[in-house]
């Protein structure tokens, strides 16, 4: 098999993928202690569900491109092969 080099563009594609889905993961552990401080200023309970939804939110997003941008170098590295 002759396997060709990934280029600059795929693998700063892979990097970003892979920090996308770190961020992900650390928003989504890192709400629960946003969410106390939040808790502590006195926002109406409507305000700290929308906001926690909205956190929550982001969290999956950035984890779900993460995913979507290594699947992606996936599927280019096995066309190659």
């Amino acid at each position: 098999m002759d396997r060709k080099p990934y280029s600059s563009q795929d693998l700063l594609q892979l990097i970003w993928g892979a920090a996308l889905a770190i961020m992900g993961l650390a928003f989504f552990f890192r709400v629960s202690t946003v969410m106390e401080r939040i808790a502590e200023m006195e926002y109406p309970a409507s305000v700290e569900i929308f906001l926690r939804i909205g956190f929550y939110l982001i969290a999956v997003i950035l984890l779900g491109g993460g995913i979507k941008k290594i699947y992606r170098f996936l599927e280019i590295t096995k066309n190659r092969e």
